[in-house]
Formats: structure tokens, sequence, C-alpha cells
């Protein structure tokens, strides 16, 4: 499993693991985001990586373009809900 080079945005660098789990654990709803704002935000691991643990019986891996589209939005809604910690 290959290690990611998460890239964030300068008022996120600072972000404790406890408050990036309480902020993914009440805003992002989504069963697939929230697996992948975990696996990559916090446990640093590939997109690609990820995108095969979420392969479901009889389905094919999500796509790149389909991980950095969910990747995006985590961060617009963590940043959206930062202020409320």
């Amino acid at each position: 499993m290959s290690r990611a080079r998460v890239k964030l945005p300068e008022h996120l660098l600072d972000l404790p693991r406890s408050k990036w789990e309480h902020l993914i654990d009440e805003y992002i709803k989504d069963e697939d985001d929230r697996y992948i704002a975990i696996r990559y935000y916090l446990d640093g691991i590939c997109l690609i990586d990820i995108a095969e643990e979420l392969v479901k019986e009889n389905e094919k891996p999500k796509s790149l373009s389909y991980m950095k589209r969910h990747k995006e939005k985590i961060l617009k809604i963590i940043s959206r809900h930062l202020n409320e910690l």
C-alpha cells in the first residue's frame, strides 16, 4: 500500500487528528466519503489503494477522477465547518 502525499490548504495544516475525526464524524454523511476522508487525510493512504478497498461485490474499482472529486468535496465540507469547533 502506497503512502499519499496529502496536500492541505494552509488553514488545515495544524488541525489535530482528533478535530479531523470530529469533523468527519459530524459533517461527512456519505459512507464512501467518510471512508475516503479517514483513509486519505488521516491514514495517508493513496487514492488508488482506497479505490480498490471500496470495491463491492461484482463492481469495478472507482475511477481516479471519482476519488479526486470526492476528496475535494470532503475538503470543502471540512473547511466550511472548521469554525464550528
